[in-house]
Order: structure tokens, then C-alpha cells, then sequence
């Protein structure tokens, strides 16, 4: 946070104190390899070197740029009374016995936890620009699909008509959904998304106020004019995901995106939509709030697009 802007203290207490430094997860296939044995024996697991707190601060803060003196406050109340005034490890029997050795020194820590952060960080943003993206193509498919069609319903149609139309639309747009994936793999993941995603935009506007015509035709219209873009980003989505998260990631990563997208903004789509159609009497009310919904998408599909470049 510091080297992002936070202007917070870190607080610390004797810098004078030598500590054997090592990359953690060097340590964890130390321990593998213990694990591995015919017999439990003791090992020891270090570096072999030894470095103040003080030069560990040097070294972190340099890395960013930044002159530690001028966040890290020294405080007594971090002083140990019975404190060991320097400490450094012998591995050479883990040497021996496992083939094990430290291969990241001290100064190289630090350019690997500066990316590991950066991961972290990315991780977070792309998290949400994937829910950016996903929650535009489900707010339109839950409005239109979900909403309209109870709403053609109500207003010059009936239940049974109106799931008829919606039913035989969807039953048209999937074999878009399968072309989706096919132009992600063939023109490119984000740039199919990109142009769905525009298209969406677009059209959005004069499909929700088709709908507002009522009945079975307004609900055809509608649907018609927004089922190739939706069922094109489904297509598309998945397979944009597996490019933007490591393959480790991509199931929790999807599922927290998809979780927020429909549980929270597709999810209350149709309440929302009521709330503003037939509650509030605006006609414009539901184009608007989809047409909303894409500008977080466009800008996560710039954002991405720029990285890619």
C-alpha cells in the first residue's frame, strides 16, 4: 500500500537484529523432500546468510523507489527484552541427505515478492472485469427473457404464448452460443466480445421498447433483436475467461464472477425493471438501465484490449 500512495507508518522495532532470510516456498519442497525419506531425522533450513532488518528494509523499500526513514517509525514497544542479536542456519546436511540448496538470494527475494503482489493485484482487477463483462449479457438476458415474457403476458398475451415465443427464440440462439466460442477461438477472445458487447449496447434500447408493445409480437421483436448478441457473449465469455486466469484459478475465478454478475445485478434485473416500468411509469427506465450495465463492460473489454497491445 505504501509504494501505491498510502502515506501509513510501519511500525518496527530494533533494526539492528541479523535474520538468515529465505523464499518460502524453497522451503515448503524442503519439506517435501523431508517428507520423502525412509526415516524421520532433523534437518536445519537456511540460506546460509545472514542480513539486518535494517538492510531487508533497504532492499524493500529501494526496490519501489522509496526511502524507508520516511515511513518505518521505530517503536519500543517492539523491542524484545531477551532478544537473539543474530541468527543464520547451516543446511548442509539438507544438502546432503535431500540434494536440497536455496537457489533465490537475498536481493532476488525482493523482485519476486513485487511480482507476487502484482499478481495478487491483477487478480482482484480481472475479477471484476470479468463480472463487468459477464453481468451486461445476463442483466439483458434476464430482462428480456425473464421479464418480458411475464410481461407480454400481462399486457395482450398469455403465459403459455408468451413462453412459446421466448422458448422458440432460445431454441434459435443456440447455435449461436456455439458460434460464440467458434469466432472467440476464430477472430479472438476479446475482440468478439468487444463487438457483441457494442452490439448489445445498441440494440438493447429499441429491443426493450419492442417489448414495451406487449403481448406475443412486441415480446417476439424484442427478443429477436437481442437474442444474437447475448447468446453470442455466452459463447464468447468462457472462453475469454480461460485466457485471462491462470488454468488453476479459472474455476473459482469464474464462479465469484458468475456469482456476482447473476446473484446480485442479473438476479434483481426484473425487480428493478418493474420497479422503473410499472411502478415509476418510465418508458425509458429499463433501456437505460441495461444500456448502464454495458459501459462497465466497454470499458473492462478497452482495458483489456490496450493490455494486449
Amino acid at each position: 500500500r505504501i509504494a501505491q500512495g498510502s502515506r501509513e507508518e510501519l511500525r518496527l522495532g530494533n533494526l539492528a537484529i541479523y535474520r538468515d532470510w529465505g523464499w518460502a516456498p524453497e522451503y515448503v519442497e524442503a519439506m517435501w523432500k523431508m517428507l520423502q525419506g525412509d526415516a524421520p531425522r532433523d534437518y536445519v533450513i537456511a540460506t546460509g546468510e545472514t542480513y539486518s532488518v535494517k538492510q531487508f528494509l533497504d532492499e524493500a523499500f529501494g526496490y519501489a523507489g522509496l526511502d524507508w526513514q520516511k515511513y518505518v517509525e521505530i517503536s519500543e514497544k517492539y523491542f524484545r527484552p531477551a532478544e537473539v542479536d543474530l541468527l543464520i542456519g547451516d543446511s548442509s546436511k539438507a544438502k546432503q541427505k535431500l540434494g536440497w540448496k536455496p537457489k533465490i538470494s537475498f536481493k532476488e527475494l525482493f523482485g519476486l515478492i513485487a511480482m507476487r503482489l502484482k499478481e495478487v493485484g491483477r487478480g482482484w482487477r480481472v475479477l471484476i472485469q470479468i463480472a463487468a463483462i459477464i453481468s451486461f449479457s445476463n442483466v439483458l438476458f434476464y430482462v428480456q427473457f425473464v421479464y418480458f415474457v411475464d410481461y407480454a403476458a400481462k399486457h395482450g398475451g398469455s403465459m403459455q404464448s408468451a413462453n412459446m415465443v421466448a422458448t422458440a427464440i432460445q431454441f434459435v440462439g443456440i447455435p449461436l452460443v456455439v458460434l460464440g466460442g467458434w469466432l472467440a477461438d476464430k477472430m479472438g477472445r476479446i475482440k468478439i466480445t468487444w463487438y457483441a458487447t457494442w452490439a448489445g449496447a445498441i440494440l438493447c434500447v429499441p429491443a426493450i421498447l419492442a417489448s414495451q408493445l406487449g403481448g406475443v409480437v412486441g415480446l417476439a421483436i424484442g427478443q429477436s433483436l437481442i437474442v444474437a448478441p447475448v447468446m453470442l457473449l455466452f459463447g464468447a465469455q468462457g472462453i475469454l475467461i480461460s485466457r485471462l486466469v491462470k488454468p488453476e484459478q479459472r474455476c473459482s475465478v469464474f464462479a465469484i464472477g458468475y456469482s456476482l454478475a447473476v446473484a446480485i445485478f442479473a438476479g434483481t434485473a426484473p425487480m428493478v425493471t418493474a420497479w422503473l416500468l410499472e411502478i415509476n411509469a418510465w418508458t425509458w427506465g429499463p433501456a437505460a438501465y441495461c444500456f448502464i450495465y454495458a459501459l462497465p463492460a466497454i470499458y473492462a473489454l478497452h482495458s483489456l484490449r490496450n493490455e494486449d497491445q
